[in-house]
């Protein structure tokens, strides 16, 4: 499992379909389904959690991230949202909503859902509609601004999933001029994938090809990310991989399956060859 992680993270992401090349992971926010944190809330969730305002708002899409040996042309270390645990989803059973080379504030500039918006056009997370960026055109609103790697007209702009990958994609203008990731917390240097929450719930447990913890030291502060009810990011690295052993071992429980099976992953930043481990 590793090794096929590795060897994705490795691809370069202008010789390659969308998907196919980098590793797309979500880091544990708070606004999984508490019981079952491998799972963001679904509407049938008997999870508390799930039915608070806050996080019942954001339950169409839910953010990731697309790590790639790429970003090494301007990071020290791969970026992360922060010190938590969590899931790399599977290309194949993964539907793309929209992606940005930034953070995409979608909680404050774009719709949390489709239920009271135009829902023919509106994409969750994305825009109502979208104020789509062109692989065609990266600098429509001039040469000062990369479109969605900057805030310009309608804030930070989504890429369509069709044009994240190949040459002037959004993956190649985030690799070589993203904002630099300078630390957890900064809310700099990674980029943000929204994705569909109720097709990853739906394809469970294929669309989560592996689970992992992240390297780090135990009593490294965590970012305080709390845009959950109650809930957030691990207080440190020693609560985060608590949280993230403890998904794991639900996992395994609700599938049927074994360590060895389906074994914790670690990730490890600052290995831009071989970044996936056996924990």
């Amino acid at each position: 499992m590793a090794a096929r992680l590795n060897a994705r993270f490795g691809f370069d992401v202008t010789a390659h379909a969308p998907l196919q090349a980098g590793v797309l992971i979500h880091q544990l926010d708070g606004l999984e389904d508490s019981a079952r944190m491998f799972s963001p809330c679904a509407a049938q969730s008997h999870s508390s959690n799930c039915h608070a305002p806050r996080t019942a708002a954001r339950s169409q899409r839910t953010s990731s991230s697309m790590i790639y040996a790429g970003l090494r042309q301007k990071d020290s270390v791969i970026p992360t949202f922060s010190l938590d645990g969590g899931v790399v989803l599977r290309p194949s059973e993964t539907n793309l909503l929209c992606a940005y080379g930034i953070d995409g504030s979608i909680d404050d500039n774009k719709p949390l859902s489709c239920d009271h918006v135009d829902a023919e056009r509106c994409v969750p997370g994305c825009g109502a509609p979208p104020d789509w960026c062109s692989k065609a055109n990266a600098h429509d609103e001039g040469a000062w601004l990369t479109c969605g790697l900057n805030w310009g007209r309608s804030g930070v702009r989504p890429w369509r999933p069709s044009e994240i990958a190949g040459a002037g994609g959004l993956l190649d203008h985030f690799a070589r001029e993203g904002a630099p990731f300078t630390g957890i917390g900064t809310f700099k240097g990674y980029n943000e994938f929204v994705v569909d929450t109720h097709a990853w719930i739906e394809k469970l447990p294929a669309s989560v090809e592996a689970m992992f913890l992240l390297d780090c030291h135990d009593y490294d502060s965590n970012l305080h990310y709390g845009a959950a009810d109650g809930r957030g990011t691990a207080a440190n690295c020693h609560e985060a991989h608590e949280n993230a052993r403890e998904m794991h071992r639900t996992f395994l429980e609700t599938y049927g399956l074994n360590a060895k099976q389906f074994p914790l992953l670690k990730l490890r930043p600052n290995d831009w060859q071989t970044p996936f481990v056996e924990a």
